[in-house]
């Protein structure tokens, strides 16, 4: 009995070691296809982030400039060493192209296998602020230099923080005076929420706080005929008045008869 209680101890003992150093070379063969399987990955990742792999052969760019031109966009594509597929980093060249003041925004991507697409949108300026900026029609402030300026653009200015308000303004106003071909050059709120304008012809308005946009409408109903054959005469309208407002005329004096003719203009009408 005791001889077959030791044998039995025996098989088990053999087993376990045979079951142990299975379990030890299954380890040792993963562990060498990990790490082959490492290496490769490795080896990999350097050849392909090497710029002599794959490299980018072409750079496409898109988009209507007038103010951003090609070769600043080459520029700053050149500035951050393009020159592999994947090793081409192109949120930084996003982040450079969005820096250009007259960039609203841009888009890079990678184009299989070898082309760098760009599309860049540029910033349509639609009024001066404050003299120093200008303003997008979605009350966006920029500051390109001054040399990039375009010229012909009306002037808007207001508070801080009121810049969308004051295009809302614009638009309504040049869309009541667009039927009599005139524009608006100037318009202004100040500190008190007072509305001043110019046009284009030299007229001035003082619009007061209330009621800005019904005062001139009323004006310009009541007023029209005159204000189209005697705009060249008229230097200032204030409209500050409830019902009314008053004319003051340029100086003429080369023309008395004319004079004396829009002389009786320059009071207060009564609507």
């Amino acid at each position: 009995m005791a001889k077959r209680n030791n044998k039995r101890k025996t098989n088990r003992l053999l087993s376990d070691c045979h079951a142990e150093k299975s379990a030890i070379k299954r380890w040792l063969l993963s562990m060498s296809s990990g790490l082959v399987v490492f290496a490769i990955v490795i080896w990999g990742g350097v050849t392909l982030y090497d710029p002599e792999t794959l490299p980018l052969r072409s750079i496409e760019v898109k988009g209507e400039f007038i103010k951003v031109t090609d070769r600043q966009v080459r520029e700053v594509v050149a500035e951050n060493n393009v020159s592999g597929f994947f090793n081409t980093d192109v949120e930084a060249i996003t982040n450079d192209l969005r820096a250009l003041k007259w960039v609203q925004t841009a888009s890079v991507r990678r184009v299989w296998p070898d082309e760098l697409q760009i599309v860049v949108y540029e910033r349509k300026a639609m009024a001066n602020w404050n003299d120093d900026y200008l303003l997008t029609a979605d009350a966006t402030l920029f500051a390109p230099d001054s040399e990039t300026r375009p010229e012909g653009l009306p002037t808007l200015e207001g508070p801080q923080g009121t810049e969308a308000k004051v295009i809302e303004r614009y638009i309504e106003i040049q869309a009541i005076l667009q039927p009599l071909g005139v524009r608006v050059a100037e318009l202004k709120m100040n500190a008190r929420r007072a509305w001043s304008m110019r046009l284009e012809n030299g007229i001035e308005f003082d619009l007061g706080r209330m009621e800005t946009v019904a005062r001139l409408k009323r004006f310009i109903g009541v007023y029209s005929n005159t204000f189209l054959t005697q705009q060249n005469d008229i230097a200032e309208v204030d409209l500050r008045y409830t019902n009314g407002f008053t004319l003051r005329l340029k100086e003429i004096t080369n023309q008395p008869d004319k004079q004396a003719q829009l002389g009786m203009e320059h009071h207060v009408q009564k609507t």
